[in-house]
């Protein structure tokens, strides 16, 4: 057997993997039905969790047991990885007092996939190229971004199975769109479930763009960065997702903040750098306001009346804490919020599609495994925090990015639910972290 061919054979796969991560093609294995299609008590599997199992099972099948005994004794030579460990431990006690206990296996084991592909990015530091990640990233959010703006101006979706999109009726109540003066407009959703995660993902996207811009040599690359940036920032205003909007702005802070300090690079000298992104950007913000200003009117109205998304927020954070009261110290449960939700607040005249996870993932995340589980958690990341600052100062393409991504995930996350409930999101929060250790672990 060729070890090196299936080495490659595996990495091949984990770009294939990162490429397919915004797509939503699934292969469900249990369909709850109430009124209509439960999303939150239906599972199943991505095909990019089937490519991703096979790279990493490719790489377990080729690589050197010494070097992995290694890293797992270098890695547990830190304090924080301990941590991680309690924390592990905890979320498979906390299965003893889930409702449904098969959706708590699955998080769970995405937890530890998660760990898997720690040990793959590390054993292959020198080998996985980021940049290569990068575009991947890119030219898959690309084609969400073509076809989110073929539903923006024609006011529709079709579906797809193999691609994983879904239609979504302006008609259907779970459908996000905007009301102005009696009239619904639909937001653009890509091939996602939802805009605010299309937009989330294309914030991460754009950031990456950005860095890309940034360090690129040839006008050639950067014509074609452009080009791709405009796609991408019409569909981002398109979603209409403001916790996306928000979240691009703190990543694009960040971004520059430690483009100024760690890399002593002056604020004149990086807006030099990237001016046509911004003033592409200028004249997208212009169209869109100038063409579609009743939209951003009714997006940003004070008028509570007006937004019934602010309303029932509020009311799912209500929920929320009346949760967490009842169940401080353990929660209930991972991966459990909504089934706990409609097993003993359901009431029958609200629609299904209503009953949804608490859209802060901190509360959300406090309410499924307890006062006792984030403690760890919070724990984890300090001692995280705390060795990076000690070792590592964030100036190359990767922890530069990483940072920044990390900075608008964790701003979306104090407005939405989809980096802690959709598989994708998780996976993703998880891939950056991980890149961030990795980073750690090179000092």
């Amino acid at each position: 057997m060729n070890l090196k061919l299936l080495q490659a054979f595996s990495k091949n796969l984990f770009y294939l993997f990162v490429f397919l991560l915004p797509w939503q093609t699934i292969y469900l294995i249990q369909e709850k039905f109430v009124q209509e299609k439960w999303q939150y008590a239906s599972w199943g599997i991505y095909l990019f969790e089937i490519v991703l199992f096979f790279s990493l099972f490719f790489f377990f099948l080729s690589c050197s047991w010494t070097k992995i005994k290694k890293i797992i004794l270098l890695i547990f030579s830190q304090k924080y990885f301990w941590i991680g460990l309690l924390f592990f431990v905890w979320l498979v006690f906390s299965i003893l007092w889930s409702t449904n206990k098969v959706l708590s296996y699955h998080y769970l084991l995405l937890f530890l996939i998660l760990f898997l592909v720690f040990l793959f990015l590390f054993y292959f530091k020198n080998e996985i190229s980021f940049l290569s990640i990068s575009l991947l990233f890119i030219f898959s959010l690309t084609l969400h971004s073509l076809i989110g703006e073929q539903q923006f101006f024609q006011q529709n979706t079709w579906s797809n199975k193999w691609l994983g999109i879904s239609s979504h009726s302006l008609d259907f109540g779970g459908t996000a769109k905007l009301n102005v003066n009696g009239i619904k407009y639909l937001r653009a959703y890509g091939g996602f479930n939802h805009p605010n995660i299309f937009g989330g993902f294309l914030a991460i996207s754009l950031l990456l763009l950005l860095v890309l811009f940034f360090y690129s040599q040839t006008i050639k690359e950067k014509i074609v960065l452009l080009i791709i940036f405009l796609i991408q920032f019409f569909s981002f205003l398109a979603t209409f997702s403001r916790s996306s909007w928000l979240g691009f702005t703190v990543g694009l802070l960040i971004l520059i903040f430690l483009l100024n300090k760690n890399i002593h690079r002056s604020l004149s000298f990086i807006f030099k750098k990237i001016y046509p992104l911004l003033l592409a950007s200028f004249f997208v913000i212009f169209y869109f306001i100038s063409h579609y200003y009743f939209l951003f009117n009714q997006r940003f109205s004070l008028d509570i009346s007006q937004q019934t998304s602010l309303t029932q927020r509020w009311d799912y954070k209500k929920q929320a804490w009346n949760i967490f009261q009842k169940h401080p110290w353990k929660g209930i449960g991972l991966n459990n919020y909504v089934i706990y939700l409609y097993q003993h607040q359901a009431t029958p005249s609200i629609p299904i599609w209503q009953w949804q996870p608490v859209h802060n993932i901190y509360l959300l995340i406090l309410t499924e495994i307890g006062i006792i589980g984030v403690f760890l958690l919070i724990l984890f990341f300090y001692f995280i925090f705390i060795n990076f600052r000690k070792k590592n100062k964030p100036s190359n393409i990767s922890s530069i990015t990483t940072l920044a991504s990390l900075g608008t995930l964790i701003t979306i996350g104090f407005f939405d639910h989809w980096i802690w409930t959709q598989i994708s999101g998780f996976l993703l929060t998880g891939l950056i972290l991980n890149f961030l250790l990795v980073e750690l672990f090179k000092k």
